[in-house]
Order: C-alpha cells, then sequence, then structure tokens
C-alpha cells in the first residue's frame, strides 16, 4: 500500500511537471502542437510548484532547496525537450500510416514500438528528475507536499470522453 501511494504521487508530481516542462519550453521546433503520448498537466501544484509562495512556504522551502530544484530542472530540460520532440516525431509518423490509402499493418506495429519507445524514454528521463527533485526535500517536506497534493485534487480538461 505504501509504495503504491509513493508511485501515485510520484505519476503525479510526473503529469504536473511534464505539463508544465513543455509550457516553459515553449513549442517544437516546426511548430508541431505537443505530442500525444505527453500527459496534461491536470491540477495539484502547477508548473514549477516550487516556486508557488503558498507551497513554499507550507513545506518551508530554504533558498537552496528552490535553488537545487529549479536546478535539476535546468539540467533536464534540454534532454526532455529532446525526448519530447522524439515522441513527437513518431506519433507523426504513426499518424501518416494510419491515414494511408492502403494501410500497411507490418509498418503500422512496427510504429507503435517505435512510438512505445520513444514514450518510455520520455516517461524515464522525467521520473529520473523527479525522483532527483525529490531527493532535495526532507521526509517532513515530502509528506506535507503529498498532504497537498490530496487535498488539492487533479482537475481534469476538456470535453468530457465521447463529446
Amino acid at each position: 500500500m505504501r509504495n503504491s501511494r509513493w508511485i501515485f504521487v510520484l505519476g503525479l508530481a510526473m503529469v504536473m511537471s511534464a505539463g508544465s516542462l513543455r509550457a516553459q519550453m515553449g513549442p517544437p521546433p516546426g511548430g508541431m502542437p505537443p505530442p500525444g503520448g505527453m500527459p496534461p498537466q491536470h491540477g495539484g501544484p502547477p508548473g514549477q510548484w516550487w516556486q508557488n509562495p503558498e507551497i513554499a512556504k507550507l513545506l518551508a522551502l530554504t533558498a537552496e532547496q528552490t535553488s537545487a530544484i529549479d536546478g535539476v530542472l535546468q539540467q533536464n530540460r534540454q534532454r526532455l525537450f529532446e525526448l519530447s520532440t522524439a515522441v513527437q516525431r513518431e506519433d507523426f509518423a504513426m499518424e501518416g500510416l494510419m491515414n494511408a490509402d492502403q494501410p500497411d499493418e507490418g509498418k503500422i506495429l512496427a510504429q507503435v514500438d517505435k512510438l512505445a519507445s520513444a514514450r518510455a524514454e520520455l516517461e524515464k528521463a522525467n521520473a529520473r528528475m523527479l525522483l532527483a527533485m525529490r531527493r532535495v526535500l526532507t521526509t517532513e517536506q515530502w509528506r506535507k507536499l503529498q498532504a497537498f497534493q490530496q487535498a488539492h485534487p487533479p482537475q481534469r480538461r476538456g470535453p468530457p470522453p465521447g463529446e
């Protein structure tokens, strides 16, 4: 139970951070929209949560911790952008294969593997970054952040499914 809760919170942080990172980096080269494989940002602590005065006060973040978390983001930003672009590229290729007049199942399945691999690499890099951010916090700060996230559950954006 304890591990699944930690995984849930880390996953939630990944979702929030991915959307935040995507917004901070701006549109990818060529002006293509964000890849379908990257999760959208959902409620909870928005974007750079450590810069949010309410959260920073709640966690009693020190200037050193804020600086360290900023540093983790900066160290990972370019790599995450590159991986995000790779997901977009593979997603775009998949779309082309699916829209062909005569879809080739073999090519489509091979492209599914490429797209899944690109998404997995992006998720692993994002998880490494978030784990590095997590390591900056004390156990008590981490617990307070988890409590904050539970008190501010993700808000779904966009129309309900099927609309």
